[in-house]
């Protein structure tokens, strides 16, 4: 009896020390998997350029990543840039090369993004393009979607074939034409309220685009003191 109360004891303590040690022994590191940068994409897109600030290069740190030439209006090629601080430089003679002309940072959720550029305004020679830029893979944005933004002050309304929008100034928002009875083509309607009434600045027909997606940006016009837009197609693949 005293020798099967002694092995008892024994197991027990024995039991403990197996537990304690695998409680507390040191946990292997585990290795995170570093991200490839080239998976981290950015398109540039540009329908109108500002003179003096057409040839440009990319920069990630002292790291070229590309040499862009905005002519003419483009859309470029998906760039693998990684996340972070970049910053884009003016490269061509006779031009002021030591500032950066716009600097933008890459967030650390999404993959896939897309940078706008637009004639700045106020014709900042320092900063000559606004930009904006987009997220692209958090978007139910496919083809013959048309992802719209309004950078005027007055809100926009609109149809594109069957579908019906209205877009608030700031406001952004994806459209799925509706073609109707043709398949191909869709009439594409844009107004805005003026002296209460509306106005149209746009109606015309459009095709349907099967195989690209298009960005539109609503801005305004001084010149017709109107409202224009300025787009762009992107073909796939998307993901």
């Amino acid at each position: 009896m005293q020798r099967s109360k002694s092995s008892l004891i024994l197991w027990f303590v024995t039991s403990l020390i197996f537990l304690f040690g695998q409680h507390f022994a040191p946990a292997q590191e585990v290795q995170e998997e570093k991200e490839d940068p080239a998976s981290v994409q950015m398109r540039v897109l540009c329908s109108q350029t500002v003179e003096g600030a057409i040839d440009l290069k990319l920069m990630r740190g002292v790291d070229l990543l590309v040499d862009l030439n905005l002519l003419p209006a483009m859309v470029s090629d998906p760039l693998g840039v990684g996340r972070g601080e970049l910053k884009l430089y003016r490269r061509q003679e006779g031009v002021d090369k030591s500032d950066p002309i716009l600097t933008i940072t890459i967030p650390e959720i999404g993959k896939r993004f897309a940078l706008v550029l637009l004639p700045d305004p106020a014709n900042n020679p320092k900063v000559p393009y606004r930009h904006l830029l987009i997220r692209t893979d958090g978007l139910k944005f496919d083809a013959s979607d048309l992802y719209m933004i309004n950078f005027t002050a007055v809100a926009i309304g609109g149809t594109l074939g069957d579908s019906k929008f209205v877009l608030e100034p700031g406001k952004s928002n994806v459209v799925t034409p509706k073609p109707g009875g043709d398949e191909r083509m869709y009439q594409a309607q844009f107004y805005f309220q003026h002296e209460g009434k509306p106005r149209m600045f746009n109606d015309t027909r459009w095709p349907l685009a099967a195989t690209a997606r298009v960005y539109l940006f609503f801005v305004p016009d001084p010149v017709r003191q109107s409202i224009s837009y300025v787009s762009f197609r992107e073909y796939g693949p998307f993901k």
